[in-house]
């Protein structure tokens, strides 16, 4: 009787499929799952680095990571791996890397990929020229999903030396990219970082000028966000442009986080003083791990609703109604949780502005002010207002009304959002909800406080109450 082939489950399909030669049996890590919010782009470990004994070949850590294979999320675990950068993609540790190619790419740009086959589910990895790969076919015709988790540079014979710690690169020899004396208008730098992905590069930034006249504003961005003019006022509400106050010969220097376009590209500009110099030294970068930021993650649930997620420190273009966006800040940390309505960005989280009275009341008009949590230049949308009201005496002439508002930003201008009445139908209220829909879009430019008015009609009891308006964030 022949031998038995040995055989796996194949996760996808349910069916038991024959193993090739150098598979491994998968985990119970690579099934299908209901990803929460916080795992819904995992990775975990998988940080490369040169191989000590060939430059040419990558060493991975043991690692796990979400891989989408057909609309269905799956979450796989490798362990360690080295791969070659100077062979064509062959299945196994220690065999060919490239995906595309089969000599080592000089002086480049290389996306790591963790891979899934299809079939049995498999654990692989390679590397590509491009960053927006999904899928890989291998010579004997197996299909391969692709997770983008890492990219990396290569010189002239090896890759270049690293050292890894999750999104953040740094690099064993900095490279200085720019020394030049810096104009008046936003001219876009190169930076030795990887290319094909919006990055966070690291840099050194050292600046100076020779002439003595005038202030001395330096303006370094992102070439993705606007390009605005330098004046003291800017300088005054932005982290990202320096000053230095007059005299001749005078040098500074800082340590500086900024986003590159997919041409590992910044932009620079200084203001009309003459003899402006600057250096950046480039020390690294921090990798959005969880993927091209400006493509769609997208994961069909058990139950027929997709999920559409983006992963990104700026928002994602053309987005589809629903779908969600993690805002990253610029050490690739969450910042905050979007879903697109439509025509704008809303945080999927609702705050409070709220207020309330003691136990024992009060008993005449009052008015009260609350701010909120934080500000990163976000619109308010005010979603809905409540108050529990208490009192007592209440008639058709004696009760209490509560007027919800804001104030515009830096003036005394009260903008009505909705009001709300206590019972009067009555002689008590005992704890009556009002509830009033705002649904009112207050942008971040006029947006102050929010205020509550309180206002006796005649002669009711004291008024005890709980109030609060809900708001989300919103942006375009």
């Amino acid at each position: 009787m022949a031998p038995r082939k040995p055989v796996a489950l194949d996760p996808s399909t349910g069916r038991h499929q024959n193993l090739q030669a150098g598979d491994t049996l998968t985990t119970p890590d690579s099934l299908p799952y209901l990803t929460t919010d916080a795992q819904f782009l995992l990775v975990e470990g998988l940080e490369c680095s040169q191989n000590g004994s060939n430059p040419q070949y990558v060493d991975l850590t043991a690692g796990k990571a979400a891989i989408d294979v057909q609309g269905v999320r799956y979450t796989v675990t490798s362990a360690a791996f080295t791969k070659r950068l100077n062979a064509a993609w062959a299945i196994g540790t220690n065999a060919g890397g490239l995906l595309t190619g089969s000599s080592f790419p000089a002086s480049t740009t290389l996306h790591c990929y963790v891979m899934r086959r299809r079939s049995n589910g498999v654990v692989d990895h390679g590397f590509h020229t491009s960053a927006t790969q999904t899928t890989f076919t291998d010579g004997s015709s197996n299909v391969w999903d692709l997770r983008l988790h890492m990219s990396l540079l290569t010189d002239a014979t090896q890759m270049v030396p690293i050292d890894q710690n999750g999104n953040e690169v740094t690099f064993r020899t900095p490279y200085s990219d720019v020394s030049t004396g810096i104009p008046t208008t936003a001219t876009l730098y190169t930076l030795s970082v990887p290319t094909g992905i919006a990055l966070k590069a690291k840099l050194d930034v050292f600046w100076g000028r020779q002439s003595s006249t005038g202030n001395l504003y330096f303006w370094l961005s992102d070439p993705a966000s606007p390009d605005l003019t330098i004046t003291t006022s800017v300088f005054n509400g932005y982290s990202s442009a320096f000053a230095t106050t007059p005299a001749a010969f005078i040098t500074a220097s800082v340590p500086y986080v900024v986003g590159t376009n997919t041409s590992a590209q910044v932009r620079c500009k200084a203001n009309a003083v003459s003899g402006v110099n600057t250096q950046l030294l480039t020390r690294g970068y921090f990798h959005p791990r969880g993927g091209n930021p400006t493509v769609a993650q997208t994961v069909v649930l058990n139950n027929g609703f997709t999920y559409v997620g983006y992963y990104a420190g700026n928002a994602p273009g053309s987005p589809s109604t629903g779908a969600t966006w993690r805002e990253l800040d610029s050490s690739g940390l969450p910042l905050m949780d979007w879903y697109w309505d439509g025509s704008t960005w809303k945080s999927l989280a609702i705050f409070k502005a709220s207020w309330g009275s003691t136990s024992t009341g009060i008993s005449a008009n009052s008015i009260y002010y609350d701010g909120i949590p934080l500000n990163n230049n976000y619109d308010i949308y005010a979603e809905a207002a409540s108050i529990l009201l208490n009192s007592s005496s209440l008639t058709s002439t004696a009760y209490w009304t509560a007027q919800f508002s804001y104030i515009t930003k830096n003036t005394s201008t009260v903008n009505n959002l909705g009001s709300a009445v206590s019972n009067q139908s009555g002689t008590n209220s005992v704890f009556a909800l009002s509830t009033v829909t705002l649904n009112t879009l207050i942008t971040f430019a006029n947006f102050g406080l929010f205020r509550l008015n309180i206002t006796k009609v005649s002669t009711p009891g004291n008024l005890i109450y709980a109030a609060a308006v809900s708001y989300r964030y919103s942006r375009p």
